[in-house]
């Protein structure tokens, strides 16, 4: 085992975790889960795997649950009746089975294009065989569904709702800082802080370009990354901005949306359009009904302004070579370049592979696939597919229970407006794994952004049990944001008669 510079740190913060981990376990997890690069050590004696910071950090808060026997038994009891964790479960059950069992079942049947690289650094087709992939997969997926239910738990707690706000902007934060000091590549203090945090076994493509243009990736480990990672924190912020009108949430989802456009990505750039077009969709559905929110009005002059945008940019002298240049690279020839013929490969492969055995998969982490769906029926077929879109159905794939009009109290309203933004920021990563995702491992930013929007929704119908830990005359202050302005609704007009009456 190779301890590197940057273990000590995130050793540090695993004792502070374990010690305290509903006061900091949240922010600091969320503080280093930008970092998907450093690692706290290395492991060459078990096909060199590294074991990074977030998923130690994740271990230590799962172990400060676990260590405290009231906590622990109220994590259980909460988890045992949550229909989006139980789905979760039984899929992470079915899907680590399935990685050692699927390919000594079909072992030398198929051929699969391996998560393991060839020894010139190739990805090539080879016969189906346990590969350590199996292993490193099952155990990512595993920390996933530990770290979705310590997070649910912890966020549906008294005051969890204003920690797991918290939490998100501590992400932005770090995230933004590093994408600042990854524009000045090449300077000493620069490099030396990149050495700092990149020490994971991951190869690192930080010196990609496109158009003649630097791509930045930030302390991630490639643009497509970046550039993802950038959508999800754009999508929360964003929402999050619709809803309060402040200043920090406006700050950051620009400078996040200057994050995507800079990624160069063509994953971040379709996710973009996708979620922005559901934006717009969504607005115009309540546009054509009785009563539609500044909520509504705010994301459809949003989507007005970046269509706009997006079309000056071919009509502005300076900028239309480029951008001509830049949406034929990465939309025009991106299916005839050579990663888009090697992407389309392994999902063809991934798809014959669900046929040849016979519907069932290959396997958790035995074949690569470029799309969630095509790495869902290829490596846990179609029963592990089910039971992940009933989870998705169960978690945050659906709608605010109460009628978005009625009367809510405050803390109603605060946590229908958290499960708004956690649901938008989950549905803009899972769109960019939808697009070109490699594994079923969606990354511990999904999955809380997951865990908050499912304990948000299930806070205000959770019944109190002895188990709670805190009283509620101990819950902490908050201001919450004002209701939003709803324009041609009976709530309006119901707003206007009592004016006229007084």
């Amino acid at each position: 085992m190779e301890f590197t510079p940057i273990g000590i740190l995130a050793l540090v913060a695993a004792v502070l975790v374990v010690a305290r981990p509903v006061a900091l376990g949240l922010p600091v997890i969320a503080a280093f889960v930008p970092l998907q690069a450093a690692a706290i050590a290395n492991l060459p004696a078990v096909g060199n795997v590294s074991i990074v910071c977030v998923h130690f950090l994740a271990g230590a808060l799962i172990a400060g649950i676990a260590l405290r026997p009231r906590m622990f038994a109220g994590a259980f009891q909460y988890s045992a009746r949550n229909w989006a964790i139980l789905l979760f479960g039984a899929f992470t059950a079915y899907a680590v089975l399935s990685a050692f069992l699927m390919p000594r079942l079909f072992e030398g049947e198929v051929s699969v294009y391996s998560h393991e690289r060839t020894s010139n650094y190739y990805i090539a087709l080879s016969p189906l065989h346990p590969t350590t992939g199996n292993f490193t997969q099952s155990m990512y997926l595993t920390i996933s569904f530990l770290v979705l239910a310590a997070v649910a738990y912890m966020t549906s707690r008294a005051g969890g709702l204003s920690r797991i706000t918290h939490a998100f902007n501590a992400t932005t934060i770090v995230h933004l800082a590093f994408a600042v000091v990854s524009v000045f590549p090449g300077f000493p203090p620069v490099d030396a802080i990149f050495e700092f945090i990149r020490t994971a076994n991951y190869s690192i493509h930080a010196h990609h370009t496109l158009a003649g243009a630097p791509r930045i990736i930030g302390s991630y480990t490639e643009p497509a990354a970046f550039g993802s990672a950038s959508m999800g924190l754009f999508a929360w912020n964003f929402t999050r901005f619709m809803q309060t009108r402040g200043l920090w949430h406006f700050c950051a989802s620009t400078l996040l949306l200057a994050c995507v456009a800079f990624s160069l990505s063509t994953t971040a750039y379709a996710a973009l359009i996708l979620l922005v077009g559901l934006w717009g969709l969504h607005s115009v559905y309540y546009l054509v009904r009785p009563g539609i929110s500044s909520d509504q009005i705010t994301a459809l002059v949003f989507g007005a302004v970046i269509a706009s945008c997006f079309l000056l940019l071919f009509f502005l002298e300076p900028f239309r070579e480029f951008a001509v240049q830049v949406y034929e690279r990465l939309f025009g020839v991106k299916l005839q370049s050579d990663s888009g013929v090697e992407r389309a490969a392994w999902n063809v492969q991934s798809l014959q592979n669900f046929v040849d055995t016979k519907g069932f998969g290959v396997g958790l982490g035995s074949a690569r696939a470029s799309s969630l769906f095509a790495v869902l029926i290829g490596n846990v077929g179609f029963i592990g597919a089910g039971v992940y879109i009933a989870f998705l159905n169960r978690s945050f794939m659906r709608p605010w229970a109460q009628d978005r009009n009625a009367a809510m109290d405050p803390e109603t309203r605060y946590a229908r407006r958290i499960f708004t933004a956690s649901r938008a920021a989950a549905l803009a990563l899972i769109l960019t794994h939808l697009i070109a995702g490699t594994t079923i491992d969606g990354g511990l930013m999904y999955m809380m952004f997951v865990a908050a929007a499912t304990a948000a929704y299930a806070s205000i119908r959770r019944p109190k049990t002895v188990l709670d830990v805190e009283a509620a005359n101990l819950r902490p202050k908050f201001s919450f944001p004002k209701r939003p302005r709803v324009f041609g609704s009976s709530y309006a007009a119901g707003r206007r008669e009592q004016d006229s009456t007084t």
